[in-house]
This record gives structure tokens, C-alpha cells and sequence, in this order.
């Protein structure tokens, strides 16, 4: 993977400006699947939110650019959309413009019209946005809109203006408290990850985290109709290759368990840990000044350190919660058995320690904290973040910001850079100028491998930091389950029995960081299909549910219920809208966003992380799970399954 013994998180060379007296044009359309019926726009002159509504039924780049200079005449607009690919796939000529698809975000230029998604800073609908400013969303049956086009044009244009008005001034509120706190224009961001970091990097950090050195880098560049290579020098990483690599091998994601399958009645409650990884963020974490040193063998001296650890273990066959992670390519899924090979934090292998297991052949790169790693530049952020949080009012822009700043920004450290874009899609076609030829050219394996990237990282690349911090959440939550005897847990939240004890150490230091465990919902009946996937009813009412891998449109807790009042599998497909991405509209000649519904089929199979005790109807009774004792255990219980010719255990 390029760049991951290169790389290294460090502050820019310079600041970037904010834009000044930037043109901002909020805009917005109503269509259906007859076509367009109206384009809305937004913005502020002096001060005051001005809006207009242009009815058409065609609209192309040129026409675009027509209306939007009859606002302002001349100079870069940006224009900004929520769920841009529902207002950019009305222009029928969109494939002309410069494109590139974030996340599900669709952003890019055209001459001096600048696209950008309010999307992937807000994350929600619009009705949620509008509460942050106080602004409600009209509501009206979106399959009925030409209907209420033509026999309520009043309520048409209040309806189509209201949504261009909430996200003016949300998203120029946003940038407003932004630009004053850190002096960061969300104009030149492109997701609320990338503020967090830039924030970050030109607010809090003042030096690089890992040591540096100077080398050569060769890069390419196009001059005229050829591709030329140049040498440059820069910065590379400058510290241990084996250590780096220590890291890599430590970097998992959060926690997902189930230790019970079925359905379970009585009392239950569900605790979540407030706000997990901002507060691990708060903990010590390496500086470029840190004193790493490569151990062998446990001592007593790891008891006060940090730091990535392979070793070989051996849990009680009696322990019902190990908590050291394994992962092998033969079952592709972070497990917790009872041996094994692990590459794990520190802080794991302390709570395995405490819970008797036997270690051999550890090796691994230590640190201890001092002052410095104490006062760590992302626990300044953090704490101002949190500190935010808890003063601001529970769904204003400081509050969501804040919040979404802080759980973004981690999983930027590890973040990798897509192998395939359409940007590079875009590039072929405009080279063939043919729609059937790029199709042609994208079905074929051989053709689109020459357009493939070479995986690589980004360049706030931190596997130290994301690797420590989601170590240490895996082993606050591990405490958690083995002290409450937990029925599932979900990343940074536990479903107990009630009466269940939560008390552990990991608990008093939350508490001391200034988080701990919070009461998120009780129930009486519970179902758990597999890790991920459960539904918690209280008198009947579906009060908490999880369905990871199972796309639906339908309420999951009412499918949910009709299996259980059925006391089977009574449905075993789901149905989800999907909107048409760019990459599918081009690959395969699909009208982009346009909504279909696709079919899934729903085996209702366990996940195989833990084995069950016994097999079991999950609609009607329960049954426990215990670890497996080893990967090969997994292996040898699947093979034997499947050469019966039995299906997988309770895939009913």
C-alpha cells in the first residue's frame, strides 16, 4: 500500500486563506419521474436571504450558468446542494462537467461554477438541518408533487423555497462559527472529516507526530500529449519500518458481538459509553520525541506503557469474554477465541492478563507517557470539541458540529484513497465521446484495470494514533461485557440483563476523563439474530434495533415482529430504494438518480464469531454462545457443515 511507511501526519506548510465575499448560491429542484418541474435558488445580499423559482422542464450546464448569472454576473459561484446527485443528475449534459463522487457526495466544476454537497458536512435530512436553525421543513407527499405543482401552486413554491432557506442559512451558520472559532472555511472542505482535520492540523498541531527525513521522490507529470517523470525532495517517515508495521498489524475496528442468538424475555437495558473514542483520544498518544523500545517477553514495567504487541495466548477454557483480537484471511472476521495469535494494544493485553491468560513469544514496540505524550495536540482539540459540546443546546449547529468534528476525524488518521474515481471514469469518456464505447471499456476487467489507482494512503496518515486509540475503545468495552455479562455489544454500547453490574476500572477511568456509561433504553423482550443485528421491544414497541447487511425500507423491528409472532422465518426478502450513483450510470447505461428498489434475500444465519451452544428456532427459544477455542476450531466446524450437506447451524 503506498505511502504507509512514507507517510506521516504533520502541519501544513502554509494556511490556507479563507475565501473572502464568496458568491454562494444555494440551490435545489423538484422533479419527478416525468422529469423537472422547478429549480429553486438561495442567497444572501447584505445580509438578507433572498430566493427566487425558475419553472422549466429542461436544464443543461449552459442554462445553468444562464440562471445563476442572473445573480451574479461574473467571478467563481459556489453552488451548493443537499444530496447533490439528486439535483445534478437534471442536467443533461453532466458527464461534461469535472466531476468526483465523495462518499455518496457528488461534487466538482464547471467553468467557474463550483459544486458542492451540504451532505457530507451535516450527514442528516433536511428536516433535522432545519431544526438546528429553527427552521421547519413543509411537508407534502413527494410521489404527489406534480399534483400539488398543478392544483396548489402556492403551496408548490412555499414548499420547494422553505428547503433552499434552511440550508442557506444552516450551512452559512456552520460556516460563520467555524470561521470565527478556528478560522476555517468549510468553502474548501469537502466533508466534515476533512474540516476536523484541517482544523486539526493548522489549529493544534505544531510539528509532526512521527521523526522525519529528507529524500528523493519521483512523480510524474503530463507535458503536451506525454507523460514525463521529475524528482523532487520532501519528507518522508523518518522512524522505525518495524515499528510502523506493528501498528498496521494492531489497526481493527470497533467491537461487535453477539453472545446470546434468540429471543429472550424479561428486563433488559441498553448502556452506552458517551462519546468512546473522542475520550480514548484524551488518553497519551507518541510524539516524534517519543522513546520507543522493541520488547520480548512480559514484564512488570508494561504495566504503565502503551504500545502494539504480537503475541501467542492461551485463555481459561472456562473464560466466557476473552478479549484479544484475531484475525485470519481462512474466516475473514475479527474474532475473540480462546487462542491464538494476536496483534493487539496494550490495554488488551492488561484485561487479558487479568482474566488468567497464559502468553508466550510476546514481542512488540513500547512507549511510556510523559508530560508531553500527555498534553498531545489531539487532546487540546478533543477537549475543547467536548467541552463545546456539553455547554451547547442539544441539536444547534455548535452541538451537531461539534459532535461530528470530533467522531470524523479518527478515522481520518487511517484513511485510504479509492482505487477507482470518477474522475478518472470521466477522463476515458471524454477521450472515446461515446457512451456504449466507456461501458464496453468498464465491463472489461483488462481495460479497467488501466484506469485502477494504486492503493495508497492519505497523507494525514496516523496508524500509531487510530491503532491506540481503537485498541484502548475495544478494551473498555471487553470490561464491560465480562463484568455485566453481556447479552450483545455494539462498538461503544452493551444490552445487559437488569441488575447487571457495569462496574469496572475501565468505568472509573471514563468517569475521570469526564464520560462513563449512559442509560440509552430498557426493554422486555429481546432478539439478537447475530452480531450487529438485533431488536429491542418495550409493550410492543420497538425501542432500539440494529441491522447491519440487511437493507430495508420497511421497519427491521416490524419484520422483526411478524417472524416472531409466526414463530419462523416468515420473511426472508426485503426491499430497498437505491438511487442510481454516478459510477452505475455510466458502467452499466442506468439513468443517474433515478430511484429503483432492489430485492435482497434474508438468510436469518448466524455470524459464526462465537459457537452456539445449541442449535435452536432464534423466533421462538434462545441459546448461548460460547468463544471458540481457535480459528482452526471455526474452520474444522464449517468444513464438517458443509460436507454433511446440512445447511449452516440455524440459518432458518
Amino acid at each position: 500500500m503506498r505511502g504507509a511507511y512514507t507517510e506521516v501526519l504533520r502541519p501544513p506548510k502554509r494556511r490556507d486563506k479563507p475565501i473572502e465575499n464568496p458568491q454562494v448560491l444555494f440551490w435545489d429542484t423538484e422533479f419527478d419521474e416525468m422529469g423537472l418541474i422547478s429549480i429553486q435558488f438561495g442567497w444572501f445580499e447584505s445580509g438578507e436571504f433572498r430566493s427566487r423559482i425558475i419553472y422549466t422542464s429542461q436544464l443543461d450546464l449552459e442554462s445553468l450558468e444562464k440562471y445563476v448569472r442572473e445573480i451574479y454576473q461574473n467571478g467563481v459561484v459556489y453552488l451548493i446542494s443537499h444530496f447533490s446527485i439528486a439535483e445534478l443528475h437534471n442536467l443533461s449534459d453532466l458527464w461534461e462537467a469535472d466531476l468526483d463522487l465523495i462518499h455518496k457526495g457528488l461534487v466538482g466544476r464547471w467553468r467557474e461554477l463550483v459544486f458542492l454537497d451540504s451532505f457530507l458536512h451535516f450527514w442528516c435530512g433536511l428536516d433535522k438541518v432545519g431544526e438546528s436553525v429553527g427552521i421547519e421543513k413543509l411537508d407534502i407527499d413527494r410521489g404527489r408533487i406534480r399534483e400539488v405543482y398543478e392544483n396548489n401552486p402556492e403551496l408548490f413554491e412555499r414548499y420547494a423555497l422553505r428547503d433552499v432557506e434552511i440550508l442557506a442559512h444552516a450551512f452559512m451558520e456552520r460556516r460563520r462559527w467555524i470561521l470565527e472559532k478556528w478560522n476555517v472555511d468549510i468553502l474548501k472542505c469537502q466533508t466534515t472529516a476533512q474540516t476536523g482535520m484541517k482544523i486539526f492540523l493548522t489549529n493544534y498541531l505544531r510539528e509532526p507526530v512521527e521523526p522525519l527525513r529528507l529524500g528523493w521522490e519521483i512523480y510524474t507529470k503530463k507535458v503536451g500529449e506525454e507523460w514525463r517523470e521529475y524528482r523532487r525532495k520532501r519528507w518522508f517517515y523518518g522512524g522505525s519500518k518495524d515499528r510502523r508495521f506493528y501498528a498496521l498489524r494492531c489497526y481493527w475496528g470497533g467491537r461487535r458481538e453477539a453472545f446470546v442468538r434468540g429471543v429472550l424475555r424479561g428486563h433488559f437495558e441498553v448502556w452506552d459509553v458517551e462519546s468512546m473514542y473522542p475520550h480514548m483520544a484524551l488518553l497519551p498518544l507518541n510524539l516524534a520525541s517519543t522513546r520507543w523500545r522493541k520488547v520480548r517477553g512480559w514484564s512488570e514495567e508494561l504495566e504503565d506503557a502503551e504500545g502494539f504487541i504480537r503475541v501467542e495466548f492461551r485463555f481459561p477454557e472456562e473464560t466466557k469474554y476473552p478479549c484479544l483480537p484475531v484475525y485470519d484471511g481462512r474466516f475473514p472476521k475479527l474474532t475473540f477465541p480462546l487462542e491464538g495469535v494476536s496483534w493487539c494494544t496494550l490495554p488488551e493485553l492488561r484485561l487479558a492478563l487479568e482474566m488468567d491468560v497464559e502468553i508466550e513469544r510476546l514481542e512488540g514496540w513500547v512507549w511510556w507517557p510523559t508530560e508531553k505524550e500527555e498534553n498531545h495536540p489531539l487532546r487540546e482539540f478533543m477537549s475543547e470539541l467536548l467541552d463545546i459540546k456539553r455547554s451547547s443546546e442539544k441539536g444547534s449547529v455548535e452541538y451537531e458540529t461539534s459532535k461530528l468534528l470530533m467522531n470524523s476525524i479518527i478515522g481520518k488518521f487511517v484513511q485510504r484513497n479509492p482505487q477507482y474515481t470518477l474522475r478518472d471514469i470521466l477522463q476515458v469518456y471524454r477521450q472515446l465521446r461515446d457512451e456504449e464505447a466507456l461501458r464496453e471499456f468498464l465491463r472489461k476487467k483488462k481495460t479497467r484495470e488501466t484506469i485502477k489507482q494504486v492503493e495508497s494512503v492519505a497523507s494525514c496518515f496516523s496508524p500509531e494514533w487510530a491503532s491506540t486509540i481503537l485498541g484502548r475503545a475495544r478494551a473498555v468495552l471487553g470490561d464491560l461485557m465480562r463484568t455485566s455479562e453481556a447479552l450483545t455489544g455494539h462498538t461503544d454500547s452493551i444490552f445487559i440483563r437488569s441488575g447487571s453490574s457495569v462496574s469496572c476500572h475501565h468505568l472509573y477511568q471514563l468517569q475521570k476523563l469526564g464520560s462513563g456509561l449512559k442509560r440509552e433504553a430498557e426493554g422486555d423482550t429481546l432478539w439478537i439474530g447475530r452480531s450487529a443485528v438485533y431488536v429491542l421491544f418495550n409493550c410492543g414497541e420497538v425501542v432500539k434495533e440494529a441491522h447491519h447487511g440487511y437493507p430495508t425500507d420497511e421497519p427491521f423491528g416490524e419484520i422483526v415482529r411478524r417472524n416472531l409472532e409466526a414463530r419462523k422465518s416468515l420473511i426472508r426478502k426485503t426491499r430497498k430504494k437505491h438511487i442510481i450513483t454516478p459510477k452505475e450510470a455510466l458502467r452499466f447505461g442506468l439513468p443517474l438518480g433515478k430511484n429503483i428498489v432492489k430485492e435482497y434475500n434474508i438468510r436469518w444465519d448466524w455470524d459464526y464469531k462465537r459457537k452456539m451452544m445449541e442449535e435452536v428456532n432464534p423466533w421462538s427459544n434462545y441459546t448461548e454462545t460460547r468463544p471458540w477455542r481457535s480459528i482452526d476450531e471455526i474452520l474444522i466446524e464449517l468444513s464438517l457443515t458443509r460436507r454433511t450437506g446440512r445447511p449452516l447451524k440455524c440459518s432458518l
